[in-house]
């Protein structure tokens, strides 16, 4: 894959000067391929040259500029540098009203970029333990999942994981345990039909969960899927998180 990426990227750099947006395509593939392998940094770096090539040519509310702009926060928040990330979503997240209907397509809150962002968002909060901040953030975004699409789709399952995630770091264990069980279920029942990201991110979300509800047997065993799965879509740098996660004495 990298090699015919290289290829494509070359060809339309002999046809196209930097700033244009083909090139800024191209350079975004690039990029969520480096991710996928562990390269971190080398993804960061792609995705912030394209989106400076794209300064004063595209609209900051363009397809390409949010894409690009929530692949390099996603990036920043897998380099745990959550300040520059919290940066970016602020200025991306304000770029159009979600409320308003004649917003541009990509500014609109279930918007697959705009979600992206807004999971971020939940991230961010959660780093910076601003508990109460997340887990509104993680029910506004499951509510209007819910609204937009049904309540077992792969957006509300992603959402999930976000409140999730914030009811196990504010310790209600209780409360965090059904929810991930809900993601959980929701993205196994589609199997093959979603994307891969969402099996084993609920699946470690769950494990999570229930490790720190003292049930050790079953988050062992939906880690181990979750490793699984992120091993055979060559996400390398989440594999490598869940492997560490299972080497961490567990408490609970």
């Amino acid at each position: 894959a990298k090699t015919h990426l290289d290829a494509a990227l070359a060809s339309l750099e002999k046809q196209y000067c930097d700033r244009h947006p083909d090139i800024a395509y191209a350079l975004n593939s690039v990029g969520k391929l480096a991710q996928s392998r562990g390269d971190v940094d080398g993804a960061l770096a792609t995705f912030l040259r394209a989106r400076d090539n794209l300064v004063g040519v595209v609209a900051e509310d363009s397809h390409v500029w949010v894409q690009l702009t929530t692949n390099a926060v996603e990036t920043l928040i897998m380099r745990g540098d959550f300040d520059r990330a919290d940066e970016l979503l602020r200025r991306a997240l304000a770029t159009a009203t979600p409320a308003d209907a004649a917003a541009p397509t990509d500014a609109r809150p279930l918007h697959p970029d705009r979600f992206r962002l807004r999971s971020a968002q939940v991230r961010v909060l959660l780093h910076r333990r601003a508990l109460a901040d997340a887990e509104a953030e993680a029910r506004a975004l499951i509510a209007d999942a819910e609204r937009a699409c049904g309540p077992d789709e792969p957006y509300v399952a992603i959402a999930l994981i976000g409140l999730a995630d914030t009811l196990r770091t504010a310790g209600r264990h209780a409360d965090a345990v059904p929810v991930a069980e809900r993601a959980y279920a929701v993205a196994s029942a589609r199997a093959d039909r979603v994307h891969p990201a969402v099996r084993y991110g609920t699946a470690f979300a769950l494990a999570r969960a229930l490790a720190e509800a003292g049930q050790h047997a079953r988050a062992d065993a939906l880690a181990r899927e979750a490793e699984a799965l992120a091993r055979t879509a060559g996400d390398a740098h989440v594999a490598a998180a869940i492997t560490t996660w299972l080497g961490t004495p567990k408490n609970g």
